[in-house]
């Protein structure tokens, strides 16, 4: 089946919906979308909006129990530092990868 520009549009829109409501506009678009190829795309974007906010609430859990657990000053700022760095790195992969995707979606290369 051949995707008609409204289709494209769905998909584009689902992975820019990184910047805005990066879980919710994918999910809707995955759950209610046209047809495959829009639901395809949704399915995506929704799994590569949610690795990041799963790792984000992982990383400030693991530093709230170290923090309250453990009295160690030095610890605690060598492990925030290392997981600010590791959420930056991350993040910064993906904001390219999602901007390459939206790329290949208008381009019809995916």
């Amino acid at each position: 089946m051949k995707q008609t520009s409204g289709d494209k549009v769905w998909a584009i829109v689902a992975y820019a919906s990184y910047f805005f409501l990066p879980i919710i506009v994918p999910l809707f678009i995955w759950l209610l979308g046209p047809n495959e190829y829009v639901k395809q795309h949704g399915r995506s974007a929704f799994l590569i909006s949610l690795v990041p906010s799963i790792i984000n609430i992982v990383f400030i859990g693991v530093l709230a129990i170290y923090g309250l657990g453990v009295a160690d000053d030095q610890g605690l700022a060598v492990l925030a530092i290392f997981g600010v760095a590791a959420i930056l790195i991350l993040n910064l992969v993906l904001f390219i990868w999602i901007i390459v995707r939206i790329v290949k979606v208008a381009t019809n290369r995916i």
